[in-house]
């Protein structure tokens, strides 16, 4: 972790254990000035995406991959 010098982003579950030290991470992350940002995703769970029993905002979560991938290169390059 403490080599990295790029940009990273986190999208987060909010119905995550992990959603506790998400700003732990970032702090961890953020060493020397590199650029860390996040995102809760609402109402889904961790692995959402690969579930075999998605709830509809998993589902539509999903959907949204790619979108929601391009938006966080976006953020990170301005």
């Amino acid at each position: 972790v403490r080599q990295n010098r790029l940009p990273i982003f986190i999208y987060q579950p909010q119905q995550s254990p992990g959603l506790w030290w998400l700003g732990a991470h970032k702090a961890a992350l953020s060493h020397d000035g590199v650029t860390v940002k996040s995102k809760v995703l609402p109402g889904v769970r961790n692995h959402f995406f690969v579930r075999p029993d998605p709830t509809p905002e998993e589902s539509a979560t999903t959907a949204r991959l790619p979108e929601l991938i391009q938006d966080a290169i976006k953020e990170l390059v301005q």
